[in-house]
């Protein structure tokens, strides 16, 4: 029979069946922990298996609890060597895709560089309408098949993106309201 204590110790990743000392991560084949964090539960939430051939599950199913149980006596040590880290409530940035943001430092990039403006410039505050007007454009010619903007030679998509970004930067912050030319409801 198995120690109740040994439920509380041990986590099972549901996605690939990794068994895993409680805080360490055992990688599965694809090596994300991604999975093993979000998706761990504890083993004794594991389903054990209904045996339909008379003794040939449940048999392998004892043989995998004796070799969660030799993880369970391992120092830590001996399962993962790394340290820890805490990221619970924090936001994923790691899921974000590195090209787009590099896709959209490009178009500030050519901003500087071809049109003149100064770093930052567009933290002075640039009208809703013009920005919505230019972001529009650009997913316009793009929805009409134009993947590149023919002056810049850089995706529409990331000019689009550029426009959304500084709205939001401008709503979050409550920019001044003179820049808001949204109609107001009635």
């Amino acid at each position: 029979m198995i120690d109740p204590q040994f439920y509380r110790t041990v986590s099972v990743c549901v996605e690939c069946g990794s068994v895993f000392l409680a805080p360490h991560k055992v990688g599965c084949g694809i090596g994300m922990d991604f999975a093993h964090r979000e998706a761990a539960a504890d083993i004794r939430n594991a389903p054990v298996p209904i045996d339909p051939l008379g003794g040939a599950v449940m048999g392998a199913w004892n043989d995998h609890m004796q070799d969660v149980r030799k993880l369970i006596t391992a120092q830590p040590k001996d399962v993962l060597d790394v340290g820890q880290h805490f990221d619970d409530g924090k936001p994923p940035v790691d899921l974000v895709e590195t090209g787009f943001i590099r896709g959209i430092a490009n178009i500030l990039l050519f901003g500087m560089t071809k049109r003149g403006y100064a770093r930052n410039n567009w933290k002075k505050g640039i009208r809703y309408g013009g920005l919505l007007a230019s972001a529009l454009r650009h997913l316009f010619s793009w929805w009409d098949g134009e993947n590149l903007d023919p002056q810049s030679g850089l995706p529409h998509l990331h000019h689009a993106a550029c426009n959304i970004m500084f709205l939001d930067w401008y709503q979050s912050r409550k920019m001044s309201q003179d820049l808001d030319d949204r109609d107001k409801p009635v």
